[in-house]
């Protein structure tokens, strides 16, 4: 204000003043979407960090203002994303269907039938659009630049649009059959070498463009996300111009605000299984540098370096076990991890368990190891922690119902309704028939109780919140 003021003349000077005092008075607009409190914002353990992982983000977060959570999340989706899974160690394209087919597997933990693998699918959910979602991920490219830059050139994508583009990135080579003139046997001639090198790390920093599209009729993008974190294995069912792809390693990163997000997934999506092979991270600008960072390449150089020795270690690795330890406190918090929670909450962190096997594989494989220890399940499980906070920062206890919400509602300030209370929050337009339908879904999710009480005639049926922890009255 000084510096400011010696410009002008004293009657400038006594109206600039008065006009302060009346920006003072006046008081503030509301917000639109208020931000949670800072007590409710996601917190991460301190177990996350372990290891390479967390040199990474202790090296680099001093130097952004990128959100350290959102650097570590984005620090395991590269490094899961380069390691991969198939590698062909004799030709630079197969020669036959059998070749291709033979083409060895990396790095995987076991689970009955399947194989998990260190792909991962993570969304960064900033609470504006300057939570500095894209610098996070921008840092960790550049260290991934220095680790192997012909793969971020060629295996980084963006623009995820449609399920046949996703799978033409990473589709099988094309062969055909003809006659021999020789010996009248038949052949195969390769057509289309396709795209050998699997691994596809998908960068997504408009995901709302990407959700939007998931809506329109016969989009495929949403069922072909769904069988590459499952499998690998791609094959969109369009008439013309079939391409499949095998054993396809695609890892995601995408970036949204938390009002696009609300906005633009669509509550199918959340709960045909989408939702939940992505891991919820909520992210925000963690402090103001106004010239930036001032990290040293020769660091970021080092860091490079052990970044690409553990990679091309884990690529030797296929099968990684427990350890005695390990398996006994996956014993205890597996019970945990599997319990359904209610609400859109439920279905955005249905799949825990399995990613935390993807967690802990991945901080294995950083720490050399074979062997999942107590460490690296510790470190998956703070992870998970911070995804089920963010998720549960996201959709709160929402059903996806807006009548069932609503009436959560009015339970929350009255703690108990009669039933013909909840048909007067309705103006008793609703139809019978659609508030049984929401009363049965909070039944259902464990959110209420009913009772009968007598009342001398017919029981008064009294519906109440269920009194347990995850739904008391604040």
């Amino acid at each position: 204000m000084a510096c400011v003021t010696k410009l002008l003349t004293q009657d400038e000077q006594a109206e600039l003043l008065g006009k302060q005092a009346q920006e003072q008075e006046r008081p503030a607009a509301p917000e639109c979407n208020p931000l949670p409190p800072e007590e409710a914002w996601p917190e991460i353990a301190s177990e996350a960090f372990c290891g390479l992982a967390g040199e990474v983000v202790k090296t680099i977060e001093p130097n952004t203002e990128a959100d350290s959570t959102g650097l570590l999340l984005d620090f395991l989706t590269f490094f899961g994303a380069y390691v991969g899974r198939a590698i062909d160690d004799s030709a630079e394209i197969p020669r036959t269907p059998e070749d291709y087919d033979g083409m060895k597997r990396g790095p995987y933990i076991q689970v009955e039938a399947d194989q998990h693998f260190t792909n991962l699918f993570v969304c960064k959910v900033g609470e504006t659009s300057k939570a500095r979602k894209g610098t996070g991920t921008r840092w960790i490219k550049k260290l991934f630049n220095k680790v192997d830059s012909a793969w971020v050139k060629r295996r980084i994508g963006h623009g995820l649009s449609s399920g046949e583009g996703l799978v033409y990135a990473v589709r099988d080579p094309e062969w055909f059959f003809e006659k021999s003139k020789e010996d009248d046997k038949r052949k195969p001639v390769l057509n289309d070498a396709g795209e050998l090198d699997k691994r596809l790390l998908v960068v997504e920093q408009e995901f709302s463009s990407a959700l939007q599209a998931m809506r329109r009729e016969g989009n495929t993008l949403s069922a072909m996300l769904r069988n590459a974190w499952d499998t690998g294995d791609l094959s969109p069912m369009t008439k013309n111009n079939r391409i499949r792809a095998t054993g396809a390693h695609i890892s995601v990163i995408a970036h949204i605000t938390l009002e696009e997000l609300r906005r633009t997934l669509d509550k199918t999506e959340l709960h045909n299984g989408l939702g939940n092979r992505f891991l919820w991270a909520c992210v925000r600008r963690s402090k103001l540098l106004p010239f930036g960072g001032n990290i040293q390449e020769v660091r970021l150089a080092d860091l490079a370096e052990k970044v690409r020795h553990a990679a091309n270690w884990a690529r030797s690795v296929q099968r990684v076990v427990w350890s005695e330890e390990a398996a006994e406190l996956w014993a205890h918090i597996y019970t945990q991890l599997a319990e359904a929670k209610p609400g859109l909450l439920g279905a955005a962190t249905a799949r825990s368990e399995a990613q935390a096997l993807r967690l802990a594989l991945i901080y294995a494989l950083l720490d050399f190891s074979e062997t999942i220890k107590p460490e690296h399940l510790k470190a998956a499980l703070a992870v998970i922690e911070y995804a089920e906070q963010s998720a549960k920062l996201i959709w709160g206890e929402s059903t996806g119902d807006p009548v069932a919400d609503e009436i959560l509602d009015v339970l929350r300030a009255r703690e108990q309704l009669t039933k013909s209370e909840v048909q007067g929050i309705f103006g008793r337009n609703l139809p019978k028939q659609r508030l049984k339908a929401a009363i049965d879904l909070l039944l259902r999710l464990r959110l209420i109780e009913v009772k009968r009480v007598p009342s001398g005639g017919r029981p008064v049926e009294i519906i109440s919140l269920r009194k347990n922890e995850k739904n008391e009255k604040r």
